[in-house]
């Protein structure tokens, strides 16, 4: 990561120049993963179940580690350009649904409501300086956009909901159970949404969304697609958005390198650049 000098003139969000913003939720937003509430709204809904997340991670970290162990013979294996890190996420997409299907199999959602989802809110950080960012983008109009692999958009709707912002100046794309007339969750994935049908799991996933938010935004503005995320999941759309920037602490930037990509330092040097990396939201205004 290349570091250079402070500037404290400019600013990382440049809003004169965006025309949209599209973000990651976990870990991104949030401080800390939020994927283990979905288990959680579960255990407290429905007490002494067979099953909690402890198992159903095991079972998804047991399905990608045998999946990593084959990739050696890949031709994608270096995921040194765009095409081959395109192919690793397309291919890793069955061992990222493998938890999944297993709770669609056991029904382990079943029974829980939208509401048991909504109040894990509660639970829910964000990183210092996002609301103070969102306030400022969506005070200059600028469209935002979630692009999520949780499997729920319910946690992420309410955390919104409850700082003031609707699905009128949000839209979240991410995975979601079935719920019926009631409320009540089926136990199954929903898929009528045509853009998360097939699942939201991987980084070619989100850049399928990825892609047709930049098509349709170009079709009326010229200005700015920025892209924030943190993880390898990410990457594929932060290279196909106008400009990136980087939460650090994930795994964006080393995969960003690899593929080529120079990432500034954001923390010491303001001045926007095609990657650019920052500890938190609050370095962004």
């Amino acid at each position: 990561m290349v570091i250079s000098g402070l500037s404290g003139k400019n600013r990382m969000l440049d809003i004169d120049k965006i025309g949209l913003l599209i973000t990651d939720w976990d870990d991104t937003v949030t401080d800390g993963d939020t994927m283990e509430l979905c288990f959680n709204a579960v255990s407290q809904s429905k007490p002494g179940s067979l099953y909690d997340h402890s198992y159903f991670l095991k079972l998804y970290l047991q399905a990608r580690n045998e999946f990593l162990a084959q990739i050696s013979s890949k031709p994608y294996s270096k995921r040194a350009t765009f095409s081959e890190e395109l192919a690793f996420q397309e291919d890793v997409k069955r061992s990222e649904e493998s938890s999944a299907a297993e709770a669609v199999r056991l029904k382990f959602f079943k029974g829980v409501s939208e509401s048991d989802f909504r109040k894990q809110a509660d639970k829910i950080i964000l990183r210092e300086g996002f609301l103070e960012c969102l306030a400022k983008v969506r005070e200059h109009g600028i469209p935002v956009e979630i692009v999520s692999v949780n499997w729920t958009g319910k946690m992420i709707d309410e955390t919104l909901r409850r700082n003031g912002y609707t699905g009128d100046c949000i839209q979240i794309s991410s995975n979601e159970f079935e719920f019926d007339a009631d409320g009540v969750c089926t136990g199954d994935l929903y898929r009528g949404n045509p853009l998360t049908k097939d699942g939201l799991r991987t980084g070619a996933d989100k850049l399928k969304i990825t892609e047709t938010l930049i098509e349709e935004h170009h079709k009326v503005s010229k200005k700015e697609v920025v892209y924030i995320g943190d993880s390898s999941t990410d990457v594929l759309s932060m290279i196909k958005a106008d400009r990136a920037i980087i939460i650090k602490g994930g795994s964006a930037i080393s995969v960003l390198e690899a593929l080529g990509h120079e990432v500034t330092d954001g923390d010491a040097d303001r001045t926007p650049s095609r990657f650019s990396a920052v500890s938190d939201w609050k370095n962004l205004l």
